[in-house]
């Protein structure tokens, strides 16, 4: 059976733009974004790879997972067999791409993918979507994603997750208005991140 170095040596090697962080988990940044893969490991006998983001422009104790996209979930004696087919059923469902330069439009595709699945649990990706949009510091690009922060929460106004905001959906909608519109802001918070998890040597990709 293959250890869980030479598991995690295989999926880096398979995803050479990713650097290798600790076991089981990969890494590189784009723009303010870390994106990666972790292989989440259950009872020693299997793991399933797992794809997400994190954002630097929000203010974290540690890193977070979100647009997360799963592979199928591997026997750890079956890793030899079956984990290059895995990585490339991973690599055909990535929401974000994880090598080269990537365009920002691209980027807020991934995100409003993952917000129009109706199983989603989390209203936490349009803060995130405005935040990278208010760091990137074109206007007009935040204006229409506010827009549409703002146009696709109307249905759900009355969830719980409102009712405990100030003023509900209209305060947390002012916040996100607020915190994306100070760039130079989103710059020093995603720096100062930066140096709290220690990711300043990851490989680093543009936002184009």
């Amino acid at each position: 059976m293959a250890t869980k170095k030479k598991i995690t040596d295989d999926w880096q090697q398979l995803f050479p733009e990713l650097k290798k962080t600790k076991l089981f988990e990969m890494d590189n940044r784009l723009g303010p974004l870390i994106t990666g893969i972790y292989l989440k490991v259950v009872r020693n006998t299997y793991y399933t790879p797992v794809a997400y983001v994190h954002n630097l422009c929000g203010e974290y104790s540690s890193i977070t997972t979100s647009l997360e996209c799963t592979s199928e979930t591997i026997a750890l004696e079956k890793h030899e067999e079956r984990y290059m087919f895995s990585a490339e059923r991973l690599k055909n469902k990535l929401l974000i791409p994880l090598k080269g330069d990537v365009p920002l439009d691209k980027i807020v595709d991934g995100y409003k993918l993952f917000l129009s699945n109706p199983k989603r649990k989390s209203f936490e990706e349009y803060k995130d979507i405005a935040l990278v949009c208010g760091w990137y510091g074109e206007k007009k690009i935040l204006d229409d994603i506010l827009e549409y922060i703002w146009n696709n929460v109307q249905k759900d106004k009355n969830h719980p997750f409102f009712r405990n905001k100030d003023r509900g959906v209209e305060g947390w909608f002012e916040k996100i208005r607020e915190e994306s519109s100070d760039c130079e802001r989103l710059h020093e918070i995603c720096e100062k991140e930066i140096q709290k998890h220690k990711v300043g040597k990851l490989p680093y990709r543009n936002i184009i």
